[in-house]
């Protein structure tokens, strides 16, 4: 039986294909605590370990917050078992709980780590 694997980000054409990191407000592991502040997962049961956030032009929004079950623990496991509990919470929400985010998008045709930064050229539009 073919595992539902968690793939990297995608659309249609992929235009451009990256990574993004973020820090949330306050002291560490904030990011469970603005999971479980929504009353959304028994936080009993699940560990948040993931969002899935979508969009288009008019509309940002997370759409899916990923969760481990804290009986299936994930230590030392190649995958881990998560439920995909889909959601519609609004983009703002997540943002004003963002203290910094750095969002790096390049070509698919190559991985990040084959562009090398040989000069930075300020300019502002």
């Amino acid at each position: 039986m073919e595992k539902n694997i968690l793939h990297e980000a995608s659309t249609s054409y992929n235009d451009l294909k990256g990574t993004i990191a973020l820090n949330f407000e306050g002291i560490p592991d904030t990011f469970s605590k603005f999971i479980t502040d929504l009353n959304i997962i028994d936080s009993e049961h699940y560990f948040p370990v993931g969002l899935r956030i979508t969009g288009g032009r008019n509309k940002m929004a997370i759409c899916a917050i990923l969760c481990a079950n804290k009986k299936d623990a994930p230590i030392n496991k190649e995958q881990v078992p998560v439920t995909e509990f889909m959601v519609d919470i609004s983009f703002e929400k997540l943002l004003k709980n963002i203290k910094y985010i750095d969002i790096v998008l390049h070509s698919p045709n190559r991985r990040a780590d084959e562009y090398v930064i040989e000069e930075s050229i300020e300019k502002y539009a």
